[in-house]
């Protein structure tokens, strides 16, 4: 009985706080949900846009704010690309005039994933869009 008891949550302290914050998400986040799902099919076509053979995203497979990346070289495992959109160039402030770091995640050797959330704008995506299309270019150019 215990371990049903605390398997449902019945030793959760202070749930009101959970509560609060699933409260927010539901009144605040889950109406703009559809957002974050825009922008990603936007952000994945820009990235294809690109006309690379670096990277292939599956555009009919964006259905979420989930984004998986996949790399098509060899010679070019996903961590250089997730390093790279890390770094911040001083080519790179010339030639696109801001300055903006794109945080990905690693799954594997030719796999790279990114998540938008709700604090990301219409304008962010336009920024990380540029940045992946520089950063593809430069990778490109380097493996000539």
């Amino acid at each position: 009985a215990r371990r049903l008891r605390k398997a449902l949550g019945g030793g959760i302290r202070q749930g009101g706080i959970l509560a609060a914050a699933a409260m927010y998400a539901l009144d605040n986040v889950l109406p703009r949900l559809h957002l974050d799902h825009e922008h990603a099919k936007e952000l994945s076509k820009g990235i294809m846009a690109s006309h690379n053979d670096l990277v292939n995203i599956d555009l009919s497979g964006v259905h979420t704010n989930i984004v998986f990346i996949s790399m098509m070289k060899d010679n070019v495992p996903s961590q250089i690309l997730h390093d790279r959109l890390l770094q911040i160039t001083e080519e790179e402030k010339r030639e696109l005039g801001y300055v903006v770091i794109v945080k990905t995640v690693v799954y594997s050797d030719k796999l790279l994933r990114f998540v938008l959330h709700n604090d990301v704008s219409s304008d962010d995506v336009e920024l990380a869009k540029k940045k992946f299309q520089f950063v593809l270019q430069e990778i490109a150019e380097k493996m000539k």
